[in-house]
């Protein structure tokens, strides 16, 4: 990992507030906040310089920080959070960035920890309790910045990796590393780890991206409540489609693709 000076075009002011040192990483630059709001807001203040190169915003707490719907993510100092700038990538399907990056998370964390992570659709990184019930690890949100000119992708991503207590609104739903292992884990190991899964994928073809995400994926075959355009439907999850879409097949027998909502169990 080689320090590197920070440029001078970007606000000096703003970045004094909380930016603390730069480094690489496997040919990324890593920009380290201690402090920050949120990693993709400042990711998307940041990609508005012209970039030749890979960018991680990388901070150890986050107080705005936002997932899916604007959701707020707990962040506090323990966890990694990051966003990956990346400016002219060639895959074609940008829905695509979130299986590969969710398939990456998955191989990162059974790598680094003997627990064995799952993926539920979309962009949920989970964690098998007893066999039977799951607790959230990991999430991700994918943005896109498409203009006449460029077309640049943020992938915003939280790992709950040392973090030792959650609130109480969480405690049923979320989990991290230390948690479930009873050891910590370094967070700049693991980042390390995931930056290649994560290059590796994207040399794949589409096929190849989906088929190694459904291996993963808990949802295929499972009765579940999808909420699609604010209504609510009973459907059993079918298969994925090579571009990435969930189909679903209703009780009536129709098979039908969707591209954005959410699922749940049931």
């Amino acid at each position: 990992m080689t320090p590197i000076r920070k440029r001078k075009n970007w606000s000096e002011k703003k970045e004094k507030e909380t930016f603390r040192s730069q480094f690489i990483l496997r040919g990324a630059r890593i920009l380290f906040y201690p402090k920050i709001n949120s990693t993709n807001l400042k990711a998307k203040e940041i990609a508005k310089n012209n970039l030749s190169g890979w960018t991680i915003i990388l901070a150890d707490s986050q107080n705005k920080g936002y997932g899916k719907g604007k959701r707020f993510w707990f962040s506090p100092s323990g966890g990694l959070y990051f966003s990956l700038i990346l400016p002219k990538i060639s895959l074609r399907n940008l829905r695509l960035l979130t299986f590969i990056t969710a398939v990456a998370l998955v191989k990162t964390i059974r790598k680094i920890t003997s627990l064995g992570a799952v993926i539920k659709w979309p962009n949920d990184i989970l964690i098998v309790q007893d066999g039977v019930s799951f607790k959230k690890i990991a999430g991700i949100l994918v943005e896109n910045i498409i203009g006449k000119k460029s077309r640049i992708s943020i992938v915003g991503i939280g790992i709950n990796t040392n973090i030792k207590n959650f609130p109480n609104y969480l405690s049923s739903k979320a989990t991290s590393v230390v948690r479930e292992t009873g050891k910590e884990v370094n967070n700049r190991s693991f980042l390390n780890s995931f930056l290649k899964f994560f290059k590796d994928s994207l040399k794949k073809s589409n096929e190849e991206i989906v088929e190694e995400y459904k291996r993963y994926e808990i949802l295929i075959g499972r009765s579940v409540k999808a909420t699609i355009q604010k209504k609510i439907i009973s459907a059993r999850v079918w298969d994925f489609d090579k571009e990435g879409a969930i189909m679903i097949k209703l009780k009536g027998g129709q098979i039908i693709k969707v591209l954005e909502g959410s699922l749940e169990i049931s």
